[in-house]
């Protein structure tokens, strides 16, 4: 197998609440959203193209953002469900987030969405792909973040698009969200 690779720079993203932060960063892009229909199959035993490791990526994504955008409108309570799609840093950030969001008695009201998935690295190893790296951008503009009282604790102007580095892991034939960190790089949404 081969390893290919692509220049990236690593970033670090320290998450307080996760839809409050999207609203740091924002541009405009006229692309496809990322649903969650028909899933690629995850086959770890063999080497995957660009577009068959992009299809894994908006899968594995979109299965993210349901069951976060689903924890996050339940008000960040049994954040531990992001097990079923993260592991890693990306799971802990994201149940560190959720915690934050349950003490403040936030929830959110509306769904996540992605685009412009752009594969950087597909990592091989003897059995087949282990792991993948890719850009993204994430889109909250149709999420609010409400109080206790129903209030919105969003700016209308904020700037609702993010770039995102993930990593997508395959394990034991599931491809789940291992890295989630906000791009610093240069803004590509």
């Amino acid at each position: 197998m081969f390893r290919q690779k692509r220049a990236f720079v690593s970033a670090v993203c320290l998450i307080v609440v996760c839809p409050l932060i999207f609203a740091l960063a924002g541009c405009e892009a006229k692309t496809p959203r990322i649903s969650s229909s028909p899933k690629p199959s995850v086959k770890s035993n063999v080497a995957v193209t660009d577009d068959e490791a992009a299809r894994l990526v908006e899968s594995a994504y979109a299965d993210y953002l349901s069951v976060s955008d689903q924890i996050y409108s339940e008000g960040g309570t049994n954040a531990n469900r992001i097990d079923e799609v993260a592991r890693g840093d990306a799971a802990e950030e994201f149940k560190s987030a959720a915690s934050d969001l349950s003490a403040k008695q936030f929830r959110t009201l509306g769904k996540t969405t992605a685009d412009s998935v752009q594969i950087q690295t597909i990592d091989s190893h003897s059995g087949g792909v282990s792991s993948i790296t890719a850009y993204l951008c994430s889109d909250v503009s149709a999420v609010d973040v409400v109080d206790v009282d129903g209030a919105s604790m969003v700016s209308p102007d904020r700037n609702a698009r993010t770039p995102y580095q993930i990593v997508v892991e395959i394990q034991d034939s599931k491809a789940l969200i291992s890295s989630r960190v906000v791009w610093v790089g240069d803004n590509f949404c």
